[in-house]
C-alpha cells in the first residue's frame, strides 16, 4: 500500500478529500481515507489519534457500503439511509436481530443467507417502483413511493428519528 500527503491548497480542511485509486491512501488535514473498492471505502476521521509501531488509538471510522453482509461484521453502529436520510440507526446486532423501518427490513432480505434452508423459506421483500430523483424528492417521507407499509400519513411530513429504546432510532411514522 502507498500513502501520500494531498496538496494543502487543494482542499479546504473541512471537506472530504477526492476518493483515492484502489489501495491507496490519502491523508488531508485530519482525514484518512482508504479505497478498497470503487462501492466501498474507509473514512477515518482524526480523533486525537495516537500511533505507537502498529497501534492506533481514538479513532472513529466510518464504513459505507452497499454490501449489508460486510457491514455486520465490522461495525458496532449502523446508519442506514434512503436518499440522503438516515431512516435507522442503532447497535449492529439489534439491526440485525430487530429491523424496524420498512427500507432496513428490505435491504435485510436481500443479503443472501449461506444456509440453503434458510435461504430456500426466507421471505425476500421486493420494493415495487423506481427510486425518486433526490433533487426532486416525494413530499413526505422519502420512502413512501416505494414503501409496503405507507398510509396517507407519510406523504404529510418527513418523520424525525424517534427512539425507540436503547439507542435503536427509526425515522418511520408506521412503527412508532
Amino acid at each position: 500500500m502507498q500513502s501520500r500527503q494531498m496538496d494543502q491548497d487543494s482542499q479546504s480542511g473541512d471537506s472530504l478529500p477526492i476518493i483515492p485509486p484502489k489501495g491507496e491512501f490519502i491523508i488531508e488535514a485530519g482525514w484518512v481515507l482508504f479505497c478498497s473498492d470503487k462501492d466501498q471505502f474507509l473514512l477515518l476521521r482524526e480523533a486525537s489519534v495516537l500511533v505507537r509501531g502498529d497501534k492506533i488509538e481514538r479513532v472513529t471510522q466510518v464504513f459505507i457500503s452497499h454490501d449489508l453482509s460486510v457491514v455486520r461484521h465490522i461495525s458496532h453502529k449502523i446508519a442506514i439511509m434512503y436518499l440522503g436520510h438516515i431512516i435507522e440507526i442503532t447497535k449492529s446486532a439489534e439491526l440485525y436481530a430487530n429491523p424496524i423501518h420498512p427500507y432496513t427490513k428490505a435491504l435485510l432480505s436481500a443479503v443472501p443467507i449461506p444456509d440453503p434452508f434458510i435461504e430456500d423459506v426466507r421471505q425476500r421483500i421486493v420494493l415495487s417502483g423506481d427510486v425518486p430523483s433526490p433533487v426532486h424528492s416525494p413530499p413526505g417521507c422519502p420512502f413512501h413511493p416505494r414503501c409496503f407499509l405507507a398510509t396517507s400519513d407519510c406523504s404529510q411530513g418527513v418523520p424525525s428519528l424517534r427512539d425507540l429504546g436503547d439507542g435503536h432510532k427509526v425515522a418511520c411514522v408506521n412503527n412508532m
